[in-house]
């Protein structure tokens, strides 16, 4: 059976005008080209389609149910699991995704809190602390009963990557897990080493199929954990029959931030970003830290050796980072006032090379209900 996986997609409205907005709405689009392209047997959603658990509001829901209602039309069978993002009430009593459940024809299923497929699969949503528990004692007798089994799951696990420097430290024990399992709510992608992967208990972090920001700096990642897009896996009898297929996703867009020194040649002194890059770089948002006095030559070298939209920083600033900005918007103001004011208070890095009065105009288009869907969008739903 081949299956189609799709990791953390996280659509949402309030906070995607621009290069967000465009790069979620093309990879929806694209999502549903591969099903058109690869026609795999079924297709697996790993969880977290909104964001900060704030559900969603009228425009991605609109394009949520598009976007479903597409992917019934082009395969038989398909899988949604319920993420940590997907709540729409603080005691987790309510997710976007058992309210949508209704709207599903036969054989799509949300898998809540857990559910057993075909081929030896099986599917775990997000849980909380007793839910995790009531799993780790419910599946030990499942696995038990079957020699093999393929996992997909929302659920954190002890040591997985966040990024270079930072793992997991909380999350399931990995021994509990299966003979193989597919991970989602972690952002970057890792697959297992190939080695490792033909003996099993092997763990494939499948990543999302695009960044959002800064946080998912591409930096320091090894070649397979820098590209995002989704994975074909053929499964048979609860066991990977053959290494999946890594599909890239064309409208995804990538962050990159590091230091680099200069020599006199104007050679970036950098043996990562020189060695193991593979990020295609019109498509990569570039933030270098260079030293005072350089940042001329680096603009000449950045900007026509890479073509990537390239955001100087010199060394004196290299303490100030996007996260330690904090602004605050008059209560009062309205939805398009508050977008204003938003957008007239972000630092120029934060802005990621985006014109402010595009970003303004997206905004207030958005909050007025004045924002485009995808061609078809309205009609699908």
């Amino acid at each position: 059976m081949k299956i189609l996986v799709v990791g953390d997609l996280q659509i949402l409205c309030e906070d995607s005008g621009g290069i967000r907005a465009e790069q979620t709405r093309g990879t929806l689009s694209w999502v549903l080209g591969v099903l058109d392209q690869y026609k795999p047997d079924a297709m697996v959603h790993l969880g977290d389609y909104g964001e900060d658990n704030r559900g969603v509001d009228h425009y991605s829901l609109t394009l949520m149910t598009w976007f479903m209602s597409e992917t019934f039309k082009r395969v038989e069978k398909s899988w949604w699991l319920v993420g940590n993002h997907d709540f729409c009430t603080e005691d987790g009593s309510v997710n976007l995704m058992t309210a949508l459940q209704p709207l599903m024809p036969e054989n799509h299923h949300v898998p809540w809190p857990w559910s057993t497929g075909p081929e030896g699969t099986m599917f775990v949503s997000y849980l909380n602390k007793d839910g995790k528990e009531n799993f780790r004692v419910e599946s030990g007798m499942v696995f038990a009963e079957k020699e093999k089994t393929v996992l997909f799951s929302h659920l954190p696990v002890n040591g997985a990557m966040f990024s270079p420097h930072r793992f997991e430290e909380g999350g399931i024990d990995p021994t509990w897990l299966p003979h193989q399992t597919i991970v989602g709510h972690y952002h970057r992608p890792n697959p297992p080493d190939p080695a490792l992967a033909a003996f099993g208990n092997a763990i494939w972090y499948a990543g999302s199929p695009m960044s959002h920001d800064f946080r998912d700096n591409c930096y320091d990642l090894t070649p397979a954990q820098q590209l995002r897009g989704i994975w074909l896996f053929d499964i048979e009898k609860g066991e990977v029959v053959a290494p999946p297929v890594f599909i890239e996703n064309p409208a995804a867009v990538y962050y990159l931030s590091f230091a680099a020194d200069l020599d006199a040649a104007g050679v970036v002194q950098d043996d990562w970003f020189t060695k193991h890059c593979v990020l295609p770089l019109d498509r990569t948002v570039l933030k270098l830290t260079v030293p005072p006095g350089k940042e001329e030559q680096a603009t000449a070298i950045f900007d026509q050796t890479t073509k990537a939209s390239t955001i100087l920083r010199s060394d004196q600033h290299v303490s100030a980072t996007v996260e330690e900005s904090v602004q605050v918007i008059n209560p009062d103001a309205t939805p398009a006032q508050a977008v204003t004011e938003y957008v007239a208070g972000l630092p120029p890095e934060k802005l990621s090379g985006l014109d402010p009065a595009v970003l303004e105009k997206t905004g207030v288009d958005l909050v007025q209900d004045g924002y485009s869907l995808p061609e078809g969008a309205a009609d699908g739903c």
